[in-house]
């Protein structure tokens, strides 16, 4: 329920004048409760038509609106939206509002122009069975001693030769099992040996 600050009645305040109406009397429970005896009289015919849930605010919204798309017109802008124009020019060649357009193309889903393209179906592979392909590759790391000039600051920190180690990797297709192996060099034997060790 959204009652306003300065509202005289809440769900609460309803309910206690329905008792009070049914012990004092219409007139005397309306100006107990500070409001006009057709307020309170609203209020009676409504518990007495849905009970309790009557005393509930109701929505302000119009049960049914006019619309002013109908059916051929919509196939229109439907049309018109297939051929990837966008919502103002739509908007302009049918006479309605870019908001009328907006309402009928989101109820369509055709908000977006990505929506008129169906999504690429993303093609993987899988090998039959383990060990069959193998996806392989090296990574060049270097080797840190200590901490040199750009940690410590100082220029005179260098660290010389600490040289380079190669990080093997080999990948099943079929598991997506993977496999790392450090190694000094990334030459043809040591990813041989890789697979073979």
């Amino acid at each position: 329920m959204n009652s306003h600050k300065n509202a005289r009645t809440t769900f609460e305040g309803r309910k206690l004048l329905i008792e009070r109406i049914a012990v004092m009397g219409l007139a005397p429970a309306a100006e107990a409760a500070g409001i006009s005896a057709r307020t309170a009289s609203k209020w009676r015919s409504r518990f007495r038509q849905s009970g309790p849930d009557g005393l509930l605010d109701l929505s302000s919204r119009p049960l049914k609106t006019r619309s002013t798309v109908d059916e051929a017109l919509a196939q229109r802008i439907e049309q018109l939206r297939r051929a990837r124009m966008p919502m103002r020019r739509i908007a302009a060649t049918v006479g309605r509002s870019v908001a009328t357009i907006s309402r009928v193309l989101s109820r369509l889903g055709l908000s977006s122009l990505k929506a008129l393209e169906p999504p690429v179906a993303i093609q993987r592979y899988e090998r039959d069975a383990p060990g069959e392909l193998l996806h392989m590759d090296t990574k060049k790391l270097g080797r840190i001693v200590r901490p040199s000039h750009r940690v410590t600051g100082n220029r005179r920190d260098s660290v010389e030769g600490a040289g380079w180690e190669f990080a093997h990797v080999a990948i099943d297709d079929h598991s997506r099992a993977g496999f790392v192996q450090m190694y000094d060099d990334e030459r043809k034997d040591s990813a041989v040996s890789l697979i073979t060790d």
